[in-house]
């Protein structure tokens, strides 16, 4: 009996030893190998976050060159461009007398048809070949749908600041083309841009965009005596009494060698938002004064369609904001009209996504992360972009801000997937030392 008594108590103190030690063997590893993962998943994450900062700002400025190569091409090869063709076309006018035709040296006489007469029913040669409705033709511009108009040829708007009324019949209008050389030239001169507006306008992806040519006649010896000739295309009816495109913001800001972003703008005569990129020239004659103003007039929907054509990654999306206001033109797929119709005004950033910081820096490359009004969280990459000027400035400053949403759910997407395997690597290792301990301890 006592040497059972001691054999027994040998079996259990062994068996307690080997418990103790399987426990124990089994609680240093799982805390090794849990520290070891966490210290890894630690290490991944910081790796894996710095990539993804890097990878979104790579993303961020390469959509940000995307969008300002675009938005300069039209504001040098059109509006700057265009402004020096004007030049060279009104530079080239003679001052004849008004009963001859040929006011240019080098051109063939071009009827221009005024804006007034493009009303359903007219004909040639009061309005061009192709007047009609403008859904009738196989390219027509949407948003004109319901627009009787010309897209070979523009329109030619005529205000008189003495007036202060746009001329709309034809015994007024010809007055003043019979009483001014320079009318008569900017008038004559300018219509051989229609063929350039329509091969432009042809060449482009979407509809939604217009052009305009915008002329102020100003008498040298008194300013405040002027005319403003305003050319449309596509060519349409304006149909508004008071309207003096010469004293608008995108006119005035218009400037000399380079151009200028402005708006958003709500265009009553079209009864739409516009955007505007806009160049400016200036001559002197010996009694007059002409400033020429060529503009490419965006809808927001070109703004859409031009983010909409971009690829975002991580289920992401981009924004597009003034620089000045951080209004929101463009938000995601939202085709919409942001844009407050009584007041002109787009809402701000902090107005239209309240969770966003307003101390949070968006008019300088930044990245930062938020969680929107619907708990998604998103890392957020800013940009500014497109540099411009306004008239008489000397230097140049942004005017958009680009805005980079990347899903933070599918930018870690990685980190789960590694979660998952270091706790299932966890798991077999102290299954298998259970399975050994066990094993000892039946041995």
């Amino acid at each position: 009996f006592k040497s059972y008594s001691i054999k027994y108590q040998l079996l259990t103190s062994y068996s307690a030893i080997s418990i103790i030690s399987s426990v124990a063997t089994l609680i240093i590893c799982y805390a090794l190998l849990s520290n070891l993962g966490n210290e890894s998943y630690k290490s991944v994450k910081q790796t894996l976050n710095k990539q993804s900062i890097s990878s979104a700002i790579t993303v961020s400025n390469e959509i940000s060159y995307a969008i300002e190569k675009q938005l300069s091409v039209i504001g040098q090869s059109f509006s700057m461009a265009g402004v020096f063709y004007s030049n060279i076309l009104l530079n080239n006018t003679k001052d004849t007398d008004v009963d001859k035709e040929e006011d240019i040296s080098i051109f063939q006489y071009q009827n221009s048809y005024k804006e007034y007469n493009f009303k359903n029913g007219c004909t040639y040669p009061d309005c061009p070949d192709d007047f009609g409705l403008l859904s009738d033709n196989q390219r027509y511009p949407f948003f004109l749908k319901d627009f009787y108009g010309s897209l070979n040829h523009t329109s030619v708007y005529l205000y008189s600041n003495e007036i202060k009324s746009s001329v709309r019949d034809d015994i007024t209008w010809d007055m003043y083309y019979n009483s001014s050389s320079a009318l008569r030239r900017v008038i004559n001169g300018l219509v051989f841009k229609d063929d350039d507006f329509k091969g432009i306008y042809s060449s482009t992806k979407n509809q939604d965009i217009m052009f305009y040519v915008t002329v102020k006649i100003e008498s040298q010896s008194n300013s405040n005596e002027y005319l403003s000739v305003h050319r449309t295309y596509p060519g349409i009816e304006i149909n508004l009494e008071s309207y003096d495109p010469t004293s608008t913001v995108w006119f005035e800001n218009a400037p000399i060698n380079t151009f200028d972003l402005s708006g958003p703008y709500r265009e009553s005569y079209v009864n739409t938002t516009t955007i505007f990129i806009s160049s400016k020239s200036v001559l002197s004659f010996s009694d007059y004064k002409i400033t020429i103003v060529d503009s490419a007039v965006f809808l927001i929907s070109a703004f859409s369609n031009l983010m909409n054509n971009l690829v975002f990654p991580d289920d992401g999306f981009g924004a597009l904001l003034k620089y000045d206001t951080l209004e929101v033109i463009v938000w995601g797929n939202n085709s919409s009209e942001l844009i407050n119709t009584s007041s002109n005004e787009l809402p701000t950033i902090y107005s239209y996504e309240p969770n966003i910081d307003i101390n949070q820096d968006l008019r300088s490359q930044n990245t930062f992360y938020f969680t929107d009004s619907n708990g998604v969280n998103w890392l957020v990459t800013s940009n500014p972009l497109l540099k411009i000027s306004h008239y008489g400035d000397s230097e140049s400053f942004n005017s958009l801000v680009l805005l980079v949403f990347s899903k933070l759910s599918s930018v870690q997407a990685p980190l789960k997937s590694l979660r998952h395997e270091i706790n299932y690597t966890t798991k077999s290792i102290i299954t298998e030392i259970i399975i050994i301990s066990v094993g000892v301890l039946v041995f």
